[in-house]
Parts: structure tokens; sequence; C-alpha cells
């Protein structure tokens, strides 16, 4: 009998222990999510209880709102963009030299090279992206000479 109750109060402990563990880490999961990642996570959200319609017309007011911008608050947020890409290279590149990166950082940390090259190869670092011919909508795509 003593040593039922030995294993009920080791298991109870057991399972307290892993709870306590449980909660802690999503604790920290919550308090390292970046601001940007909170502000994306409440967007979403709101957007979800959206109808179609209406998600359509919000996604339209905000993009006439960024169309109206003037060329220096373009400037600034692309500063700004330009410096949070950066930021985020050069950190990871710290954990690669420091040997602490994992392997989906990894494959971000490449893919962020990547794509910093091409930027840099194409010439447009922080230049706005060329404009379409026909205003939203792609060009058509040329069809090959009928063959006689």
């Amino acid at each position: 009998m003593l040593k039922l109750r030995y294993r009920l109060c080791l298991t109870a402990f057991a399972m307290t222990l892993g709870a306590s563990a449980i909660v802690r880490a999503a604790e920290e999961g919550a308090s390292r999510q970046k601001p940007s990642d909170q502000k994306q996570e409440k967007r979403r959200e709101d957007f979800k209880n959206l109808s179609p319609e209406e998600r359509r017309a919000k996604w339209r007011e905000e993009r006439e709102k960024r169309e109206a911008w003037t060329p220096e608050q373009r400037e600034a947020k692309r500063k700004e963009l330009r410096e949070r890409f950066d930021k985020c290279l050069s950190d990871l590149k710290k954990k690669k030299t420091d040997g602490t990166i994992t392997e989906q950082e990894t494959k971000q940390l490449e893919r962020m090279e990547q794509m910093k090259k091409r930027l840099q190869q194409f010439g447009r670092g922080g230049a706005p992206p060329p404009k379409r011919p026909n205003g939203d909508q792609p060009p058509a795509p040329q069809k090959p000479p009928a063959a006689k």
C-alpha cells in the first residue's frame, strides 16, 4: 500500500513538472515573438473575421494609402526595410560564426544572401520596381508564329 501511494505521488509530481515546463516554454515563445510578428498576427485575425468583399475593400484601401505616399515617405520606408533586412542578415551571419545557428536559420541565411546578391546584381538597391505597361495586368504572352 505504501509503494502504491509513493508511485501515485511520484507520478503526480512528474506530471506537475511536465505541465509547468510546457507552460513556461509557451510563455517564452510568446515573449520572444517580434513586434512585427504580433502586428501581422493581429492583422491576420482582423482579416480572418471579414467577408471576402470586405477583405478586398480593406486591401484596396491599404494599397491606396501606400500609393498616396510622398517620395520621402517611400524612401523612409525603403530605408527602414533595408536596415531591418541588413540587421537580420548580420544576426544570422553572427550566429553562423558562433556555431549556434539552426538548420532553418541556415536556409534563411542562404535565401537572404541570394536575395541581396540579386538586388546588387540588377542595381535596384532600393529603387522602386518598374511600372507595368498595362497597369495591374501583366503583359500578354507573345505567341510564336504559326507554322505553315
